[in-house]
């Protein structure tokens, strides 16, 4: 689980749209309802459609606030917060 959670909260990133975008992520990865061949992070084998809480949600905001403050000590701006994949996929949502 331990390598799941360093994956909850990335970034900063460079977007093109949105400048520096922190990526928060609700689900594991790869774990998808769908396997879009233009997917940056590669083929989805393990495909999910059944609604399931991955994560807390304050696990979720603990990963979250950890990677803000470690950007802002480094000073790296975030302009946006994205959320990825779907987050239809948790019951919770993105509370």
């Amino acid at each position: 689980m331990l390598d799941e959670v360093k994956l909850i909260a990335f970034g900063p990133v460079p977007s093109r749209r949105f400048g520096h975008s922190m990526g928060i992520n609700n689900i594991p990865p790869k774990i998808c309802t769908y396997s879009c061949v233009y997917c940056q992070v590669g083929r989805s084998l393990n495909m999910q459609v059944e609604r399931k809480a991955f994560f807390e949600p304050e696990e979720i905001r603990l990963s979250a606030e950890k990677k803000i403050k470690e950007a802002k000590k480094r000073r790296e701006p975030i302009d946006y917060l994205t959320f990825v994949p779907e987050t239809k996929q948790n019951p919770s949502g993105m509370e």
